[in-house]
């Protein structure tokens, strides 16, 4: 029954612990400013009459039912305003469009990692074992493919 009461050995690099010590740290940090931040909010209401109590709970709700009546009424209006949640105008697609002043070609040595690229893609795919790695390896990294077609496609336009 020894074998019940072994410690297990952790495998934690250096690295890792001292994330571990760094998160503990920050969290040790975030509770005592959460228990700080309860505690005067915990004196700033005991220092209220009960009349006041419910005089800020009235303005506070009726600040929440404001905020909300604006949110559904400029969402019924069509009106894109400052609380808009529509696309982002970051995500759009870039449309490349082909410069003639600027022709500048592709270097040989990133056209030769890509071109080696796509033939050690081809010929992994010839057998089963090579389909595996093939398609574990364009799981794993979904946006490889499009990342080399994007690069093509940005020495080809500039």
């Amino acid at each position: 029954m020894g074998w019940f009461n072994k410690r297990k050995v952790s495998r934690n690099s250096g690295r890792e612990i001292a994330r571990d010590r760094i998160a503990k740290g920050l969290a040790g940090i975030l509770n005592k400013m959460q228990n700080g931040w309860a505690a005067w909010m915990t004196r700033q209401t005991n220092r209220l009459s009960p009349r006041g109590k419910g005089i800020a709970f009235f303005l506070y709700g009726v600040m929440m039912a404001c905020a909300c009546t604006y949110i559904i009424i400029s969402s019924l209006s069509g009106k894109t305003g400052g609380l808009s949640t529509g696309p982002d105008d970051r995500n759009q697609k870039v449309i490349l469009q082909q410069s003639e002043a600027v022709d500048r070609k592709m270097p040989a040595g990133i056209r030769g990692r890509i071109a080696s690229f796509r033939s050690l893609l081809d010929s992994l795919g010839q057998t089963e074992q090579g389909r595996r790695q093939r398609d574990s390896l364009l799981q794993s990294r979904p946006g490889l493919m499009d990342s080399i077609t994007r690069v093509e496609q940005l020495y080809r336009y500039q």
